[in-house]
């Protein structure tokens, strides 16, 4: 019964992670077949030490038997390991992360049950060895579901919001060294506690710290990895910008020398006839309409709304503007044209999934007041706003790869002392942000 228990309930903990992770081929045959292999070497393991029981003549203070207790718990651990590997597609290190977790989240949940049972009804551990009392049955399991509800609040639900899981020998050799000394702990409060509950007592609140250090240390390191990986995105992605705007710029000049330069010849020839001056004023409409985009003392102003107002016109969005070039002179051009480029990025591919047309409308606005410069945003959007930690969860599936857009926002908002403020209201959503000069 207990090595049974120890059995489903460790692949229960496991579940809680390796769960996220793409299934192999033919899933639920390889799951089945492996359950029904665990169950029928959890019968074997609980067979051995029955016989080593009698051989000991049920001498429970034998160390003897506490060693093979503990290889035989070590054996069924890597055999659930092996059942996970042969269903997951997962690297080694990550398998092994979350087999790690599984397996102290399964010692933290049990240790506090025993320790409950110790200190309230010794009496009726469902764990001691020669007896077995039916009646704990319900109170273990109320104890378990509460305390791996805790686990799923506390460690399960932040380390699966991260997608990243990149882990090498270094951090699987400190969590092999703290299970280490929890095994030693757990064996020593065993044999030697059944004569002193004050060390039994002891030795399992060491074990429940224990576990907990393990299982804090996990969702830290995973959450550092994830902050990790995001500033590398958005570094990539403030690099790329950085060649985008040089780029740009230099479209933009010599976009703009083009457009004078044809205006002129559209002049001169106008005498061509009637066909000529049809192509000709389609010319000029259109040199005009390049005209008419922002033309401040910022080069990087002029250059991304450009940009920006030349990709709406030709996708039937409309982009209304009001900036005072001054206001952003204090940013670097690069920062300019990366804040307000993804700023309008985010709204296009906001609008871009509304069906109704009259509704693609972007509207920006850069000023100062008073030293208080404010750059506001807003537009029309579909469906429901998620928010996470103070910004919009993308609505694309592959959520690993987007949304870097609104954290490359908010990382050039803090390099400068800024306040950002995100607010929706009739399906328009609102971005709000201040700078102090």
């Amino acid at each position: 019964m207990r090595f049974m228990l120890f059995t489903a309930e460790l692949l229960a903990n496991e579940y809680m992670l390796i769960g996220k992770f793409p299934r192999k081929k033919n899933y639920y045959v390889r799951a089945g077949v492996g359950i029904i292999l665990l169950a029928a070497i959890s019968v074997a393991v609980a067979f051995l030490n029955e016989r080593v029981l009698l051989a000991l003549n049920y001498d429970v203070s034998d160390v003897q038997l506490y060693i093979v207790i503990s290889i035989s718990f070590i054996v069924l651990f890597l055999c659930s390991v092996a059942a996970m590997r042969c269903c997951y597609k997962c690297d080694l290190y990550s398998l092994s992360f979350c087999a790690i977790f599984g397996y102290c989240a399964r010692h933290l949940v049990f240790s506090i049950y025993v320790l409950f049972v110790t200190l309230v009804c010794p009496q009726f551990n469902l764990f001691n060895f020669g007896a077995f009392h039916w009646a704990m049955i319900p109170v273990y399991l109320t104890v378990y579901t509460a305390m791996n509800m805790a686990v799923c609040f506390l460690f399960v639900r932040r380390i699966n919001r991260n997608s990243v899981y990149e882990f090498g020998k270094t951090i699987l050799l400190l969590y092999a060294v703290v299970l280490t000394i929890n095994v030693v702990i757990n064996t020593i409060s065993e044999l030697y506690g059944r004569e002193r509950s004050d060390l039994y007592i002891m030795g399992l609140i060491l074990q429940i710290a224990c576990m907990v250090l393990v299982l804090s240390l996990q969702t830290l390191i995973v959450d550092r990895m994830q902050l990790k990986s995001d500033k590398k995105v958005v570094d990539t992605i403030l690099e790329q910008q950085e060649k985008q705007y040089k780029f740009a710029e230099a479209n933009a000049e010599q976009i703009s020398i083009k457009a004078h330069d044809l205006k002129h010849q559209v002049a001169v020839l106008r005498a061509g006839g009637e066909p000529a001056e049809r192509l000709l004023s389609e010319l000029e409409s259109l040199t005009g309409a390049y005209d008419t985009v922002v033309k401040t003392d910022n080069a990087a102003i002029n250059t991304v709304i450009a940009e920006k107002w030349l990709y709406c016109m030709a996708h039937d969005i409309k982009l209304s503007y009001m900036v005072n070039p001054k206001a952003l002179e204090f940013m670097d051009s690069v920062d300019v044209y990366s804040l307000i480029g993804n700023i309008i990025d985010n709204s296009i591919e906001a609008v871009m999934r509304l069906g109704e047309k009259n509704k693609r409308v972007i509207t920006l606005n850069i000023s100062d007041k008073n030293g208080i410069v404010t750059l506001s945003s807003n537009n029309y959007y579909s469906g429901s706003l998620e928010m996470r930690d103070g910004l919009p969860v993308t609505v694309k599936s592959d959520k690993a790869s987007h949304g870097f857009g609104m954290r490359s926002i908010k990382s050039i908002v803090e390099k400068y002392n800024g306040d950002m403020n995100i607010s929706a209201e009739d399906n328009i959503f609102i971005l709000t942000i201040t700078f102090c000069k």
